[in-house]
């Protein structure tokens, strides 16, 4: 007799499920020291990405301000904040390819639901630091 299988899929309980590598290595750095606080209680999204040579930037937002932190050499940097203008800020998401690419998301000052796009320069296709 020939029985048709039936799977179902069980989500695991959260202590069982496997982090991403880039999870790992956060949850490590991030639980083995303090590297800074955020200016307020109210930080949003938190996004990182490595260089090819290791060094580490994690951005994140503060009601509406988004800033950097970066991992050089195996040493933290001060955090730097983003000079535009904006409404408030609620996420961040981020990717190296010789400088670093973000997509962040929040509102603008009319209260309506955004999108930004935006390179921060490593020295590929803009400045350092701009």
């Amino acid at each position: 007799m020939n029985r048709a299988a039936t799977v179902k899929r069980v989500a695991l309980p959260k202590a069982m499920r496997v982090p991403s590598p880039t999870h790992r290595v956060l949850h490590s750095l991030l639980h083995s020291e303090l590297i800074d606080q955020t200016p307020t209680t109210a930080a949003g999204g938190l996004a990182a990405a490595y260089k090819p040579n290791g060094d580490l930037a994690l951005f994140f937002t503060d009601q509406n301000t988004l800033y950097v932190k970066k991992r050089i050499n195996g040493a933290w940097q001060a955090r730097s904040a983003w000079d535009k203008a904006t409404g408030s800020l609620s996420g961040v998401a981020v990717v190296y390819n010789l400088d670093w690419y973000l997509l962040v998301t929040g509102q603008d000052d009319a209260g309506s639901p955004r999108l930004w796009s935006l390179a921060y320069g490593d020295g590929g296709s803009v400045p350092a630091g701009r």
